[in-house]
């Protein structure tokens, strides 16, 4: 099964992750820091840097 981590170099992805690779699952991680997309393939999760702020950042609320 392919699986997506939200948050997949945080305190509880970092346990999760490799839990999801033992068991034969397609893990897509993220993370918001580009340091961290070495730890992510390291776990076995093919890893994708993602800011769910960044929209919100340059949108100019009225």
């Amino acid at each position: 099964m392919r699986v997506f981590v939200a948050g997949g170099a945080g305190v509880l992805g970092r346990r999760l992750v490799p839990q999801l690779v033992t068991r034969g699952h397609e893990v897509t991680a993220t993370t918001t820091s580009t340091a961290k997309l070495g730890l992510l393939e390291q776990l076995g999760a093919e890893a994708v840097v993602m800011d769910g702020w960044m929209r919100c950042r340059s949108v100019r609320w009225r």
